[in-house]
């Protein structure tokens, strides 16, 4: 158990590293070229994340190729009727295309992967999926854009029945320039702006380092939640204990104090419930049960119960639930499951265990529908056998009577 504890961290840690890594390359610039993909380092990651790992590399290239054109094919194009000056002439006001082959979306939807490209290349930016069976899908993203102005663009695209993605571009300009202001024309390169052209590049690196270093702060963020997270138990929220529903007087104090540490085992064993079950569950569901269950017993008590009905029912589950709690407790029930060995015929206990269980929900609904009867309450189930067991299992499986003098040895 202890082994395993610690080995979760450590798997995360070194995840960590691997995309601190991926994140400070992208800081220099660095394309991963044939080499690298050959690498131990690079063949683990895309092993691990090879989604997470592609879509990073297109949405850096189709930024990087945005950079010089307004129109970039991270796929071979099929069926692409148009030379690129005529479709660049259909695309209007500052809007990008990009195409893509259509797994290259992966567990994203075309929008989402486009505002991931725009984030980077500062440009509107329509993502196409190019298929050569003319299947063919539309995402549209830009700092600029309202969501109106998405809603209207990727509509019409997706409604004029063309037979191919760039036919369905060039069949929409009208509605693209309306949609987006045909007004807003792309300027026209002008050599003698040197100065200006070399700014905008040194915006745009800036603006990849800022996303950088941000991807990488929450990538590390996202890990040490994860090592927290996974070195650490999990705990299952217990019923809450209403502690208005009892008195002060002695038997109620100690019905109290009963389902608060039955609600702390609820947490403990609620923290492996693959390990701590019985008959087939988690052992904290039924305790779970008896504590929520019991205090809707007494709360139907106050409401209706008569006074007598009030106090025998505190004598009696003020001695019910603390033999309970000895049942299922680390003293027996955890022992048993963590160290089967030390124990003779441990299955058999476990099950005796789930059936006492049972019995006290059993006793514990039948209790509240006396309530609501308005009759005697009748208490059937007292564990005591179930403890004689637990008390002579300690004496002899620790001991064994010898026979010809009569006294124990270990």
């Amino acid at each position: 158990m202890r082994a395993t504890t610690v080995a979760r961290p450590v798997v995360l840690i070194s995840l960590a590293a691997v995309i601190a890594a991926g994140f400070s390359g992208g800081l220099v610039g660095t394309v991963r070229t044939a080499g690298q993909a050959g690498s131990p380092e690079a063949a683990w990651w895309a092993g691990q994340a090879a989604w997470a790992d592609e879509t990073t590399d297109l949405v850096e290239e189709a930024a990087d190729c945005l950079a010089t054109q307004r129109i970039c094919y991270m796929t071979n194009p099929s069926d692409n009727p148009y030379v690129d000056e005529d479709l660049a002439a259909a695309l209007p006001g500052h809007l990008t295309l990009v195409v893509v082959a259509p797994a290259a979306t992966g567990t994203f939807s075309a929008t989402q992967l486009a505002g991931q490209i725009a984030s980077q290349s500062l440009e509107r930016v329509l993502l196409m999926t190019d298929s050569p069976s003319g299947a063919y899908r539309f995402g549209l993203a830009g700092s600029d854009l309202s969501q109106n102005q998405i809603d209207e663009v990727l509509t019409a695209l997706n409604q004029t029945g063309a037979a191919n993605g760039y036919e369905a571009i060039v069949g929409s300009t009208d509605v693209l320039a309306a949609a987006l202001d045909a007004s807003d024309v792309a300027p026209q390169p002008d050599d003698s702006v040197e100065t200006g052209g070399a700014l905008d590049t040194a915006k745009r690196v800036l603006a990849i380092i800022g996303l950088s270093v941000l991807g990488l702060i929450i990538a590390i963020a996202v890990i040490i939640v994860l090592i927290l997270r996974h070195s650490s138990p999990r705990r299952v929220p217990a019923s809450r204990v209403d502690k208005k529903l009892f008195d002060n007087s002695e038997h109620a104090d100690s019905i109290e104090r009963s389902l608060l540490k039955l609600k702390e085992l609820v947490g403990l064993y609620g923290g492996d419930r693959a390990k701590y079950t019985v008959r087939g569950q988690p052992v904290f569901v039924p305790i779970n049960t008896v504590i929520a269950d019991v205090q809707e017993l007494f709360r139907r008590l106050r409401a209706s119960g008569s006074a007598q009905q009030t106090r025998l029912a505190q004598v009696k589950y003020a001695d019910l639930l603390r033999k309970l709690i000895l049942t299922v407790g680390p003293e027996y029930y955890k022992d048993i499951v963590d160290n089967p060995r030390l124990w003779t015929s441990p299955q058999e206990r476990l099950d005796a265990i789930g059936g006492a269980l049972n019995a006290v929900h059993d006793q514990i609904l039948e209790n509240i529908k006396q309530v609501n009867a308005s009759k005697d309450l009748e208490f059937k189930v007292a564990l005591d056998s179930l403890l004689e067991s637990e008390r002579a299992a300690k004496l002899s499986d620790a001991y064994v009577q010898d026979e010809a003098d009569g006294l124990p040895r270990p």
